[in-house]
């Protein structure tokens, strides 16, 4: 049996280039399928959570809001303790 001469192979790097690139055409394709989502969910929850913890949604706190007689602010329930 004859061995055949075979073609010098390429020593790989690191970091190959068409690597890189394949992997980030992926993710550029899967980010341009859920970025609205993403997006929406970042900015809609952190002002939920703004205005419950904020405007003072315990039931002494709540009572602000709608304006009802006897209601206490949230610096009157704090002196109160």
């Amino acid at each position: 049996m004859a061995i055949m001469d075979a073609a010098p192979r390429r020593r790989l790097k690191r970091i190959e280039r068409a690597a890189v690139a394949g992997v980030m055409r992926r993710e550029i394709i899967n980010f341009g399928s859920y970025w609205r989502s993403a997006t929406f969910s970042s900015t809609v929850e952190p002002t939920v959570y703004l205005l419950a913890f904020g405007l003072g949604m315990p039931a002494t706190g709540f009572h602000n809001l709608t304006g009802l007689p006897g209601a206490t602010t949230q610096i009157d329930s704090a002196a109160l303790t």
